[in-house]
């Protein structure tokens, strides 16, 4: 008895851990891609880059995930670039 009151016990702690899984997000990298590359888009990459040291506060959370997910897209990606 001992054994299933454990089991119980344990099963409803864990319970809730379930209930604050991750969203799951798909991800479109050529749509992205397409953005970062556009010389003509407010998403360019360059100028999201200079945006954002500037502390420009109109940045959107869609400018955010374009320079977050375009940093690897972007054709002068270095990952081993310390600046």
């Amino acid at each position: 008895m001992k054994i299933f009151a454990s089991l119980l016990v344990f099963a409803l702690l864990m319970l809730p851990t379930t209930f604050y899984a991750q969203k799951i997000s798909n991800i479109d990298f050529d749509s992205i891609k397409a953005k970062i590359q556009d010389e003509n888009s407010s998403s360019y990459y360059p100028n999201l880059i200079e945006r954002l040291k500037l502390h420009d506060p109109t940045l959107t959370d869609d400018d955010y995930i374009n320079l977050y997910y375009g940093n690897v897209l972007y054709e002068n990606y270095d990952p081993l670039c310390f600046q």
